[in-house]
């Protein structure tokens, strides 16, 4: 058996299809039994009511089945009163709920505002496949990319998953695919099919999931449609602004304007008034962004004499003035960044 895992459309009533058409497209093409819906496949409540007639209608001209959860942005989007047509499985019992698919037993545990393992705590079996919706508190990858306000939907901690099912299906984490191991059960966050923040760095991608009674096979697979954000952020310093602008016309013109969404922020230090040089630098940037279909750009100089006050970098820069002029610069390149951080 085959299934696509995924999770965290946000489907907006008024705007494209695009991620969940791809997705449908895809999944035919591999050929397989079932696509995972790992929560928020709605952006509110409100949505899935305008949209729900349309994403049954293209959910039931397939030949496969759709497991869904609600997350935490459609926790009501779904009952067995709701017409979703026959393909469309709505794993909505709390605490959890257990379908058998071809031999294959799924467990999906709604989005609930309670911790993971207090869900699941009569549940004496172990599922081929468990669907759940919440924050994975893994130290290798949870602090470096959330917000405190962003961990406290449904909390699991590693030790609720080890051993729990064969793979768990997880969704609420948008910025990039995951994937970790505990015991014998093999975990996957996909991440958002769309960028939906600018939090979302890397291509966009989905899980495929080939399992029976004794294997298990697990293989990221990219969305080659959905364009995704290239931050880059650029330090000036008296002397290499027209340089620095430079290197970011000839960045900008080096991204496929298909696949990126530029994300420029210029930080630093400049002689000019800060925004003369703001003004100058949006003249040069804006129209070379147009091209994309999404971007940002945050222009942020200070003056030069408000850091050069300060005893630290004044003492640098008077000690590396005998340097020749290729070197200094490369010094305070990669100096000033630091600086920036110590001096805020």
């Amino acid at each position: 058996m085959k299934y696509l895992h995924t999770a965290d459309l946000h489907l907006e009533a008024g705007k494209d299809l695009d991620a969940f058409g791809w997705l449908i497209t895809k999944a035919e093409d591999l050929g397989v039994n079932g696509i995972i819906v790992a929560g928020d496949l709605f952006n509110s409540d409100k949505d899935a009511s305008l949209l729900r007639s349309q994403v049954a209608a293209m959910a039931n001209r397939t030949d496969f089945r759709f497991f869904v959860i609600p997350g935490n942005h459609d926790r009501k989007s779904y009952s067995r009163e709701y017409d979703y047509g026959n393909n469309v499985v709505q794993l909505v019992s709390t605490p959890f709920e257990i379908s058998e698919h071809e031999g294959i037993h799924i467990c999906g545990v709604p989005y609930a505002e309670t911790r993971f393992n207090t869900c699941l705590q009569d549940l004496h079996e172990q599922p081929d496949i468990l669907i759940a919706h919440g924050t994975l508190y893994d130290q290798s990858f949870i602090f470096s990319m959330l917000d405190d306000i962003e961990t406290r939907y449904m909390p699991i901690l590693p030790g609720h998953l080890e051993n729990r099912a064969r793979y768990v299906a997880l969704g609420h984490l948008h910025a990039r695919y995951i994937a970790a191991t505990y015991g014998d059960t093999h975990v996957v966050y996909p991440g958002s099919p769309s960028a939906l923040d600018t939090k979302c760095t890397e291509p966009r991608a989905c899980s495929l999931v080939t399992i029976d009674k004794n294997t298990l096979q697990i293989e990221r697979v990219l969305i080659d449609s959905a364009p995704y954000w290239v931050r880059k952020i650029f330090y000036i310093f008296p002397g290499v602004e027209e340089r620095t602008l430079q290197e970011i016309e000839t960045f900008l013109a080096g991204l496929d304007t298909h696949t990126s969404l530029p994300y420029i922020a210029v930080r630093g230090y400049t002689a000019e008034k800060d925004r003369t040089f703001k003004e100058r630098a949006s003249k040069m940037i804006e129209p070379l962004m147009q091209k994309f279909v999404q971007r940002r750009i945050e222009i942020e100089p200070q003056p030069w004499d408000v850091i050069i006050e300060h005893k630290l970098v004044r003492d640098f820069v008077d000690k590396s003035a005998h340097l020749d002029e290729t070197t200094r610069i490369k010094l305070l390149e990669l100096m000033f960044p630091i600086f920036n951080d110590i001096l805020k």
